[in-house]
């Protein structure tokens, strides 16, 4: 979901989510990696800040992101789960209070976490794999890297 809290289902729902979430013109998001991390199993890295599409325009700060995408045999989506450099709190009253005490810092530029290696740009994604494990049916194949 491009929200944690607020899951969407079907190509359609995930596309008019996002569209409406983030006012184009002032939001970015830029891919710092992609990796195929076992059968059916690709992780994104990536940037974002922006402007969220609510009638006061609040700016979400830059953070990163990881996620983990699951593939069908035809190479389609199955799950997507993400984990964010911010909490979700944080990213929340950030856009209420930009300069609040304890809020984390901004994520650095892209130019800057591209010249680090790929698994210190952003989140770790082992609790991602750890939660697929735990949602795994006991009759279902792994899909996860050895």
């Amino acid at each position: 979901a491009p929200d944690p809290d607020m899951p969407v289902t079907g190509l359609s729902k995930y596309v008019d989510a996002i569209s409406n979430l983030f006012v184009k013109s002032a939001s970015e998001i830029d891919l710092l990696g992609l990796e195929s991390v076992g059968a059916n199993l690709i992780v994104a890295r990536w940037r974002l800040k922006g402007t969220l599409m609510l009638p006061w325009r609040p700016a979400v700060k830059a953070y990163t992101g990881t996620t983990l995408y699951q593939l069908d045999d035809q190479g389609l989506v199955i799950s997507h789960t993400e984990l964010w450099s911010i909490s979700a709190l944080d990213a929340f009253v950030s856009t209420v209070f930009p300069n609040w005490p304890g809020a984390a810092a901004e994520a650095p530029a892209t130019a800057l976490l591209l010249t680090r290696p790929p698994s210190a740009r952003s989140p770790d994604p082992g609790p991602l794999f750890r939660s697929l494990k735990r949602r795994r049916p006991r009759s279902a194949p792994s899909l996860l890297p050895p």
